[in-house]
């Protein structure tokens, strides 16, 4: 567990006055979020992890050409 600790302590969000908006560093920061999987699992709980997994099925289901009622 000291590991991850370790880990996450050198995680930064890069400088906000980097951006020309808020919404640029918002995706920046999401994107570095998203490619640090031990802050992610952090950061998000069961209940939130479980509901994004059942957005993606709906997603796959729907361009699978699944009609509502069979997802």
């Amino acid at each position: 567990m000291d590991k991850n600790k370790d880990r996450n302590k050198n995680f930064t969000l890069p400088p906000i006055n980097r951006y020309s908006s808020r919404k640029e560093w918002e995706d920046a920061c999401w994107h570095k979020i998203l490619k640090s999987t031990n802050l992610l699992k952090l950061l998000v709980t069961s209940y939130e992890r479980r509901h994004l997994v059942r957005r993606a099925a709906v997603m796959d289901g729907i361009h699978s050409g699944k009609r509502y009622r069979q997802i």
